[in-house]
């Protein structure tokens, strides 16, 4: 967002800003029932994004950032359109490729995961179930991610003190 609100500061008048809270969405699960955006969505938005993806950074998991702030979006979005499904599953592919210790493809394949039950579940449960499975989900997310014990540092390239004292690259430590 921080491009958007330094060419066009008029971005955070989010008052006049409504779309419709839709039964499906992950807020409408927390408990906000307003037909529309609230007034505080945006920010709150805004502020968990930068709250978790930080948090991620701090704990040495700085390829997962934006798959962080993603998260925290779908989390708060009154809306539940299919692009938004997309942005997650490329977030998640950025934070398996540019990680350096993972194997596996653990958030991309949670995020495919995602994106089958998005597009599926409309058939077998009801709206209000869709919108907890996607609270569900992204709450499972958030907590993974800034939850997990510190990984390394928070920038690649950037020197760890070892416990005697020393320091040492991130790779001395793999």
């Amino acid at each position: 967002w921080l491009p958007f609100v330094i060419s066009a500061p008029q971005t955070l008048a989010l008052s006049r800003f409504t779309i419709e809270n839709v039964g499906s969405s992950a807020l409408r699960a927390l408990g906000v029932v307003t037909a529309g955006t609230p007034g505080w969505d945006r920010p709150a938005q805004l502020a968990l994004g930068i709250g978790v993806g930080l948090v991620c950074v701090l704990r040495g998991r700085w390829p997962a950032a934006i798959l962080a702030v993603v998260v925290a979006r779908l989390l708060l979005d009154p809306q539940t359109y299919p692009y938004y499904s997309s942005g997650l599953l490329a977030a998640a592919v950025v934070a398996d490729v540019v990680s350096p210790r993972r194997g596996l493809p653990v958030w991309t394949a949670a995020a495919a995961c995602w994106v089958v039950l998005d597009a599926v579940a409309p058939s077998f449960v009801a709206t209000a179930q869709e919108g907890q499975l996607r609270a569900a989900f992204c709450l499972g997310v958030l907590a993974l991610l800034v939850g997990l014990p510190r990984s390394g540092t928070p920038w690649p390239g950037m020197r760890a003190r070892s416990l005697s004292g020393g320091s040492a690259t991130v790779s001395d430590h793999r």
